[in-house]
């Protein structure tokens, strides 16, 4: 984990969001009732993506996040985990409206897979579109519904989901980058009512980078993973693109904002509508908990639960990884417990 580069990031993606300033602000929701906001202070100031921030100062931030508290909902039950990405829904593969759902960077497949292979429980050189299909499977048999996205450009084997089509980008980040990503991980790791476990850690940001320089991802594209997600009656995002010459594909994303609250997510196009086009990336981060626990099969309990928390913690270390990939360093951290 000790490398050049991983100071350099640790040195501008920690110190960048921390420290935040926290308020308790009132979601006008008698379901959702006050909430705990914490913004940083600064924009995250590293990322290798293309999705820019449209605000320039903190308290513009400030002002942003504040308004997505009155955009909070309870989840809807049987709803699909969709993605984290900001844009806005222009329709589905079923026709169906647009529900209040869980979200996590990749939707509901990658985002597992992320957890199973960080964790240890997939192996270098077994081919990613294997390990897609075998989580799919194991999420609908325990009647989870599968959820991920496109765009309006997606076209051949490109989805146009940046977890998806840079899947071995996202595990490269995550293997080359542990130092940057270590207190945020264990920060959030704690926040979810886990011990960190430094020594595991470790081996979990190792795993990363021996991934991504397998042969995994040789046979691997975005598209297999929405086939994978269609076959199996998952409920497929089309996102707004923005302009064919648009190099962020219409990103525009102004916070990346993490929901610690259970069962509460973003009502993600009201929110857009109500602030003039405004997008912010969101994950629902209890949602590791419910994918760690399906994806955990020990018979022993001390030993599963132990299992649960490696599971977790490899889980928020892919997640955040994104955020070294997709962004372009410009957005503000904002966390709503």
């Amino acid at each position: 984990m000790n490398n050049p580069e991983g100071a350099r990031m640790a040195e501008l993606f920690v110190k960048a969001p921390l420290p935040m300033t926290t308020e308790v602000v009132a979601s006008g929701s008698e379901l959702i009732g006050n909430v705990t906001l914490s913004i940083s202070e600064n924009p995250l100031g590293v990322g290798g993506g293309k999705a820019s921030a449209e605000i320039k100062s903190y308290n513009e931030a400030r002002e942003l996040a504040k308004s997505l508290v009155s955009h909070l909902a309870p989840i809807e039950k049987g709803s699909s985990t969709g993605c984290g990405d900001g844009r806005e829904l222009v329709k589905t593969n079923t026709g169906e409206d647009q529900v209040v759902s869980p979200k996590l960077f990749g939707g509901s497949v990658n985002a597992a897979a992320g957890m199973q292979v960080i964790s240890g429980s997939e192996l270098p050189g077994k081919p990613y579109e294997k390990i897609f299909k075998t989580i799919a499977d194991t999420l609908t048999a325990a009647d989870r519904r599968l959820g991920a996205h496109i765009d309006t450009h997606a076209h051949g084997e490109a989805s146009h989901c940046g977890s998806l089509d840079g899947a071995q980008k996202i595990y490269a980040a995550a293997g080359s980058n542990g130092d940057a990503l270590q207190p945020l991980v264990k920060y959030f790791t704690e926040k979810l009512g886990f011990n960190f476990d430094v020594n595991e850690y470790a081996q979990q940001v190792r795993r990363s980078a021996e991934f991504a320089a397998s042969s995994s991802f040789e046979t691997w594209n975005g598209a297999k993973g929405i086939n994978e997600t269609i076959a199996r009656g998952g409920l497929v995002r089309t996102l707004e693109g923005g302009d064919h010459d648009d190099p962020a594909h219409g990103h525009k994303e102004n916070l990346i904002t993490v929901i610690l609250r259970e069962g509460v997510s973003l009502r993600k196009e009201d929110f857009i509508s109500a602030n003039k086009g405004k997008q912010t990336f969101v994950v629902t981060f209890p949602q590791l908990i419910k994918k760690a626990e399906i994806m955990t099969v020990n018979p022993d309990p001390a030993e599963a639960s132990l299992e649960v928390a490696r599971k977790v913690q490899a889980g928020i270390l892919f997640q955040l990884a994104h955020a070294l990939v997709v962004p372009d360093g410009t957005q503000y951290l904002t966390v709503i417990e």
